[in-house]
């Protein structure tokens, strides 16, 4: 699943859990932030950044 350059997921109240893979769009800068009140779980999860050329990609 596509997702933004930069990913901040904040669970102020409990856990993050993480199922699968996630791909962050190719981007000159990117950022992956998980701040939980609770654990950060992802055993087998993967989240990755793409390796693409930015500027040869599509930006709404």
């Amino acid at each position: 699943m596509p997702m933004p350059p930069s990913l901040v997921a904040i669970a102020d109240r409990g856990s993050i859990y993480l199922n699968g893979r996630a791909d962050l769009a190719p981007a000159s800068r990117g950022m992956l932030e998980l701040l939980a009140f609770g654990s950060i779980y992802g055993a087998g999860a993967v989240v990755t950044m793409s390796a693409a050329d930015p500027s040869a990609s599509f930006d709404p």
